[in-house]
């Protein structure tokens, strides 16, 4: 059972590495930089956590452990089997998709020296973010900034359907990942995921702003540019 159990693991971090572009990484032994590099990712993953932090690690040749003290010995059992997943993601820097992986299980990462340390969001009565953006983050995400607000988008027919479907339709016309924070709508909005909400659209054109902010009312969100992608996110009426 446990030659079993061992090679189905396998098998499947082989599929998910499969799905990787071989894309160039940094060979430095510094993970800052590693993180601050970019990859891309054919299709979405699914996994358990343990698993996905291992296929990172190895994936670009950093050391990522989880901090054995900040959780406890049933934290981290339960944490290691935790499914989680991964958006599709072209030109995605490294520190992105290890963001998405752990929000999902409420913890963030730090770094310390030459380890990636996967921490508790919440700690010591302090709720931790994670570390600030790089200034090549911050270029990027200026630049992308100024790329979307060129773009019309035009609906030909009317739309009635989730709203994953209608943000992947954008998604491939604007050539930018949309991603919904399922945590922020949890823990913010107490809402579920609300890409199976359903919205409604008319035909039209209109610009790419208009456009988001007419679409996310409806399901009480915002949008947000990042260095690499769209996040949707909800609206914090606390601050209102």
């Amino acid at each position: 059972m446990q030659t079993a159990h061992w090679f189905e693991r396998y098998a499947m971090l082989a599929a998910v590495i499969a799905v990787l572009i071989c894309a160039p990484v940094a060979t430095s032994a510094d993970p800052a930089k590693v993180l601050d590099s970019k990859d891309n990712l054919l299709k979405p993953l699914e996994g358990k956590f343990k698993d996905m932090l291992e296929l990172l690690s190895s994936r670009h040749e950093i050391e990522i452990v989880i901090d054995q003290q900040a959780f406890t010995k049933r934290e981290i059992a339960d944490l290691e089997q935790t499914k989680v997943t991964t958006p599709k993601m072209d030109e995605f820097f490294v520190d992105t998709m290890l963001r998405e992986v752990l929000q999902q299980v409420n913890a963030v990462y730090e770094v310390h020296g030459q380890r990636v340390v996967v921490v508790p969001r919440s700690r010591d009565g302090k709720t931790h973010s994670f570390p600030a953006m790089t200034a090549k983050q911050r270029k990027a995400q200026v630049e992308l900034e100024k790329r979307l607000v060129k773009p019309i988008v035009e609906i030909e027919k009317e739309f009635d359907g989730d709203l994953k479907d209608i943000l992947e339709f954008l998604s491939d016309r604007i050539e930018v990942p949309i991603i919904v924070d399922q945590y922020a709508f949890r823990s913010l909005a107490g809402k579920p995921d609300p890409r199976t909400t359903k919205v409604q659209l008319s035909p039209g054109k209109d610009s790419l702003p208009n456009f988001l902010n007419s679409l996310l009312k409806q399901v009480g969100g915002r949008y947000q540019i990042r260095s690499d992608h769209l996040r949707i996110l909800p609206i914090d009426n606390s601050k209102s």
